[in-house]
């Protein structure tokens, strides 16, 4: 299985309980910032192989914010090892 992110609790509306972010599983969206933590590797160089077309898929919510799906993280993380 992929490594797991630490949960982040989000208060989505006052009086509710936390929301825990991870209840989408393998099609939660996962920022630059999380994917950098979870490769560790830092944001600069997960920006770089974005640019150069070599890490893993990003998905652009708009022109200037990109997005991975924590599924395609993993199958790229597969593929590398099996590379």
């Amino acid at each position: 299985p992929a490594p797991h992110l630490p949960s982040v609790t989000t208060e989505r509306m006052p009086g509710k309980a936390a929301e825990r972010r991870d209840d989408m599983g393998a099609d939660e969206l996962l920022t630059t910032a999380e994917v950098a933590r979870w490769l560790r590797v830092s944001e600069p160089t997960l920006r770089r192989w974005r640019a150069e077309g070599v890490g893993p898929t990003a998905t652009y919510l708009s022109s200037s914010l990109p997005r991975y799906i924590r599924s395609d993280v993993a199958a790229w993380l597969r593929q590398q090892r099996a590379a």
